[in-house]
């Protein structure tokens, strides 16, 4: 499976049942501000979480401009999850 890019307008397609929205910046930049439903993993902490994510059908990650949060949805859609990366990340919102 490969990792998907979605932009901020689209991402209310993807949300409900079985998706999991993850912020992977720092807790500080989450305490400042965050989508709202995010949960926040930096993504530092991440494969401490793997075995929590891939529990999920969808993930959405999103970070600062986009990087770190497209490195996670390659990482978590090699493991057979739908995975995205929000385009731009948190500065595109």
């Amino acid at each position: 499976m490969k990792a998907g890019v979605i932009s901020w307008r689209r991402i209310r397609e993807v949300e409900g049942y079985g998706t999991l929205i993850v912020d992977v910046r720092d807790s500080a930049s989450y305490a400042r501000g965050h989508y709202e439903g995010a949960v926040n993993i930096p993504y530092e902490q991440l494969e401490r979480h793997i075995s929590e994510l891939v529990r999920y059908e969808t993930i959405v990650f999103y970070c600062d401009f986009g990087s770190h949060s497209l490195m996670a949805a390659k990482r978590l859609s090699r493991m057979g999850v739908k995975a995205y990366s929000v385009l731009g990340g948190y500065e595109e919102r």
